[in-house]
């Protein structure tokens, strides 16, 4: 008796980019779908790089695995992200940039009151 061998069938690996995709697919409201879109293609190109095509949703292209990912790195591009888009205060910057005593001092004296450079 000859054993019968039988092929699994296997769905692609999960990219960053397709897990995207599929996520967006869900949201059935237009004005929704595009906030959320540009922020998780944000993150998608802070974790992989920016996309190589020019889709309506910036997520055409090849990507990194999905499982490839590791919290820490989610954690360091949506703290990035955070920090590019937060108000320029001096508190901002602490909380997100952790700069140096001497570059604070400088930020202080050039945004501070009294300062000809303040715009």
């Amino acid at each position: 008796m000859a054993a019968k061998v039988t092929r699994l069938r296997t769905p692609p690996a999960r990219t960053l980019r397709t897990a995207a995709e599929a996520f967006l697919d869900t949201i059935g409201s237009p004005n929704t779908r595009r906030a959320y879109g540009i922020a998780i293609v944000k993150t998608v190109d802070a974790l992989d790089g920016p996309g190589p095509g020019p889709g309506p949703d910036g997520l055409i292209g090849r990507s990194r695995a999905l499982d490839s990912v590791t919290d820490a790195e989610i954690g360091a591009a949506l703290k990035s992200l955070w920090g590019q888009a937060a108000v320029i205060l001096a508190e901002n910057l602490r909380r997100y940039f952790k700069p140096s005593p001497q570059a604070m001092r400088d930020l202080t004296a050039l945004l501070g009151p009294g300062s000809d450079r303040r715009r």
